[in-house]
């Protein structure tokens, strides 16, 4: 059976818009994010937390997820934090941010390690992720890659380079199975040079492209699957540290 159902849907026209969805709230999604044109995906609550506090989030009413304005960036970037686990919910949200006027993006989140040299707290860019998720083949037909945009990628490269803080960039894994990741796959994985497993990027990255929304996803090691053996981060704080650097980091590529 092929999937989706119906493969060449991304081509279609969907006969329900964000922007539909937003008016039957009472809202309008621009005047909400008060003209901001870049955002940041929190897919972690401490790092939508993080960015309220330090640069006063303002609430935006009417988005499925939570979404707020920061005041010290001049309301030029929204902060947001989808609906649930996953890649549907980062779909939505893309879907009514995209509505409001956002037209470039960075997700931050947390991924697990593939290769024994990546530590907790290390940092990785995608150049690709596998589209191993069901909402992606919405968007796009499934022999397109989920890859970032070049310039928002080598600005974010860039912005960690000067702050010395190293990271990898290769391809990772999405998948939004988290308690199906065999043995198997990861051992293949792995083989291929294949960096860690998360459970947006591809969406994420797929979607932005179907939206043209420039993108790039910035993962900070959390566990390890290496070995086919699922160990836990070793320090939490560690990886709460990293995700706040890599907001910093976001931050500043779309405010430049």
């Amino acid at each position: 059976m092929a999937f989706p159902h119906f493969p060449d849907k991304h081509k279609n026209p969907a006969v329900l818009s964000p922007e539909e969805m937003l008016s039957r709230r009472g809202k309008n999604g621009k005047k909400q994010l008060r003209g901001a044109s870049g955002a940041i995906l929190c897919l972690q609550s401490q790092s939508l937390e993080y960015l309220t506090r330090k640069f006063v989030g303002k609430k935006a009413e009417g988005f499925t997820g939570t979404v707020v304005t920061l005041k010290k960036t001049g309301f030029r970037i929204a902060a947001a934090r989808p609906q649930g686990l996953g890649a549907p919910g980062v779909a939505v949200i893309l879907e009514e941010l995209a509505a409001s006027g956002i037209r470039s993006c960075i997700a931050v989140g947390v991924a697990g390690a593939l290769q024994e040299s990546i530590a907790t707290g290390d940092f990785i860019i995608p150049t690709e992720a596998i589209r191993d998720e069901g909402t992606s083949h919405h968007y796009l037909a499934s022999d397109c890659p989920a890859s970032p945009s070049n310039e928002l990628f080598h600005r974010l490269a860039t912005a960690l380079a000067e702050r010395d803080l190293r990271h990898m960039a290769g391809r990772v894994w999405t998948t939004d199975a988290p308690y199906r990741e065999t043995a198997l796959e990861i051992a293949r994985y792995q083989n291929d040079g294949v960096l860690a497993v998360d459970m947006e990027a591809s969406a994420f990255l797929s979607v932005c492209f179907a939206l043209n929304i420039e993108a790039v996803s910035a993962l900070v090691a959390a566990d390890s699957l290496t070995g086919g053996k699922w160990r836990p981060p070793a320090k939490d704080k560690t990886v709460n540290t990293s995700l706040k650097l890599i907001a910093d980091a976001a931050v500043e590529v779309l405010a430049s």
